[in-house]
């Protein structure tokens, strides 16, 4: 059986639960949705992620800049009262999210984009 970074990130319980919070942006929302939180939870550059077919760090960084503004991580937190089954992850990821959030990215040197770095 091969490794699945999405859906060992992210089970199906918990992207039922977060996906209405969630702006739609693209085809690649669950597993743009995975690679941030395993970036978030795992405290990862965006460039140190596993590669997953339409998700670029380029998208991770737009898509967690987008979403921070949107304030996802605090409507998930809000949608998770004490006590409820998601309340422990949804305040771990926040506090994540806002620890990133106030971190400057890094970025690798001597990269250049690819076309795979601006899909959707």
């Amino acid at each position: 059986m091969t490794h699945d970074p999405i859906h060992t990130t992210v089970n199906d319980e918990r992207w039922t639960f977060a996906r209405p919070v969630l702006p739609v942006s693209g085809p690649h929302d669950r597993a743009t949705f995975a690679m941030i939180v395993h970036a978030l939870t795992h405290d990862l550059s965006w460039w140190d992620m596993p590669l997953v077919p339409g998700v670029s760090p380029y998208l991770l960084q737009r898509r967690f800049d987008q979403w921070t503004a949107a304030g996802v991580w605090r409507r998930l937190v809000w949608a998770a009262p004490p006590g409820t089954p998601h309340a422990d992850w949804t305040r771990d990821l926040a506090l994540a999210a806002v620890r990133r959030a106030h971190t400057p990215p890094v970025e690798p040197e001597h990269r250049q984009p690819t076309a795979d770095d601006y899909t959707e």
